[in-house]
């Protein structure tokens, strides 16, 4: 499951609170499971501000779970930055809003079920 972000911001859309929900369902249904947030930027900015802004939007997506009723030992949140894009590009300008939104997203990886 994935879910996108406006660009530079970390709060869950009101729409991937959907997608969080089912993840929330599944993690219930299933007590012994673990999962990744893995979080990505896209290409804009410098490496160490998408490293961060990758990080804080790992954790708000944890912590949306984890106000969820999800036990925070079973999520393991990890910014990746701009390191792992979908949409590889040749520069900034050479693709779309709609291209840079899915390199801006959170990925739920489950690591151990």
């Amino acid at each position: 499951m994935t879910i996108h972000f406006d660009y530079n911001m970390c709060y869950i859309r009101k729409p991937f609170k959907v997608v969080l929900g089912r993840v929330i369902a599944l993690m219930k249904k299933y007590p012994e499971m673990v999962i990744e947030i893995g979080s990505h930027t896209d290409s804009r900015g410098n490496a160490k501000f998408n490293e961060d802004l990758s990080q804080k939007r790992a954790s708000s997506s944890k912590d949306f779970l984890i106000e969820s009723g999800i036990d925070r030992k079973r999520i393991i949140a990890k910014g990746y930055g701009e390191s792992v894009p979908i949409i590889k590009c040749k520069s900034d300008d050479s693709y779309s809003e709609e291209q840079h939104e899915l390199n801006r997203r959170s990925e739920f990886v489950i690591k151990n079920l």
